[in-house]
């Protein structure tokens, strides 16, 4: 699931180079703002990312006084430590380690409780900022993909339930696939397979044959296999035809699975129901 089905197809890559940001009950907060409008002190990060340059400078300074090598190479190092652990600081993945099946050290990312939060706090617009985040930040690396996927599926998974503050209705979805950004549209593909009553016909349609990425076309199919048992006959006939000719369906492994097991349900249908 995820990003390797959305890699190729219509459109460049779902999201926008917006990263996350902490929101409060009233829209954005500020890093070390309360909701009350009162300043905290600064996050952990900067304090660590400011130790890190201090180091650095002072690296700099004792190579210029003439300063042991091992020294420098310590103060280097450390400051070094410090800029890395600042990157890591508030990211929007908590990592977890444990033991594989052969006893070696495994490592799985999972959103962090604290990104869950302010999704369901802020809605469809946070959940989009985040999924495209994970979807920069991350890249078209081999290296990543994996890690990527999981990220973006999690973030699927949370939009599915649609338990925001203030869950996401008709309306909404309409004012999505009409001027939402990529990964706001993959996702209300995503919310549509949690709630079927939203993924109508002309919806499943608008996501399957004018998908803006490969990950909106995906998803948009798995809402259309979610709604399928709700769907009439001239409906499902509709959508045979439409999984058919759409293109880019077979640009990705994940969709041309996914249109054979729908193009199946075509052909099980009783003989007068059958679509072409």
């Amino acid at each position: 699931m995820g990003d390797p089905h959305g890699a190729t197809g219509p459109g460049p890559p779902a999201g926008s180079a917006r990263g996350p940001r902490r929101s409060g009950a009233h829209g954005v907060r500020r890093p070390g703002a309360r909701p009350g409008g009162r300043t905290t002190s600064p996050p952990i990060s900067w304090l660590v990312a400011a130790l890190g340059l201090v180091l650095l400078v002072a690296g700099l300074v004792g190579a210029a006084a003439g300063w042991a090598v091992p020294g420098l190479v310590i103060v280097f190092l450390a400051g070094v430590t410090c800029l890395v652990a600042a990157l890591v600081v508030g990211r929007p993945a908590a990592v977890q380690a444990g033991g594989d099946a052969e006893g070696r050290t495994a490592f799985r990312f999972e959103l962090s409780p604290m990104v869950v939060e302010d999704i369901l706090e802020t809605g469809l617009p946070a959940a989009a900022a985040i999924y495209s985040f994970v979807h920069t930040q991350l890249a078209d690396d081999a290296r990543s993909r994996d890690v990527r996927t999981r990220l973006q599926d999690q973030v699927v998974k949370v939009v599915q339930q649609n338990a925001f503050n203030r869950p996401v209705g008709a309306a909404e979805i309409e004012r999505v696939l009409a001027t939402g950004t990529q990964a706001e549209r993959v996702l209300a593909f995503g919310l549509m397979q949690g709630d079927t009553s939203l993924a109508t016909v002309p919806r499943l349609v608008r996501g399957i044959a004018h998908a803006r990425s490969g990950n909106e076309q995906y998803h948009a199919l798995l809402a259309a296999k979610a709604r399928w048992p709700a769907l009439s006959d001239i409906e499902r006939d509709r959508l045979c035809g439409l999984i058919r000719t759409a293109p880019y369906l077979d640009d990705g492994e994940d969709r041309r699975e996914l249109k054979a097991e729908l193009l199946d349900r075509c052909a099980s249908a009783p003989p007068a129901d059958r679509c072409g």
